[in-house]
């Protein structure tokens, strides 16, 4: 699998994220739900762990609910294996006037009949640059 293929397809999944949060229509959950896999997992940078229906329900009920920008990183493909990609990125967040910078390791699979073309088995993300109080 190339570099290039998962820089897309992050930038695919946090397209969709900076969509749904500023409520753009023509998005729909299920693009989410149906790219993550059963026991998908994330921690996130303040070290809380959660699943797949956590996740999905929390982003849904926050359609529309502010406007942000993302911007991502320095993608970098550290495990190619047959069963399992792993890659690291930055992801750059700008919410109100608050700013954020993430360092995440993304576990996925290639699965052509995913959106994206890949399932996405788990994330974990680290504060560079926490939001501003």
């Amino acid at each position: 699998m190339s570099r290039d293929a998962v820089q897309g397809e992050v930038e695919r999944q946090h397209r969709f994220f900076e969509d749904w949060f500023n409520g753009v229509e023509g998005r729909a959950i299920d693009e989410l739900a149906d790219s993550l896999d059963d026991e998908f997992f994330i921690v996130s940078p303040n070290g809380t762990i959660s699943d797949r229906s956590t996740i999905v329900k929390m982003v849904e009920e926050h359609w529309g609910s502010e406007p942000v920008d993302i911007h991502i990183e320095n993608v970098e493909l550290k495990r190619d294996d047959p069963g399992l990609l792993i890659a690291t990125y930055k992801e750059y967040q700008n919410r109100r006037a608050e700013s954020a910078v993430i360092a995440s390791t993304v576990g996925l699979v290639a699965d052509s009949t995913k959106p994206g073309g890949f399932r996405w088995i788990f994330v974990h993300e680290s504060w560079i640059q926490s939001p501003e109080p």
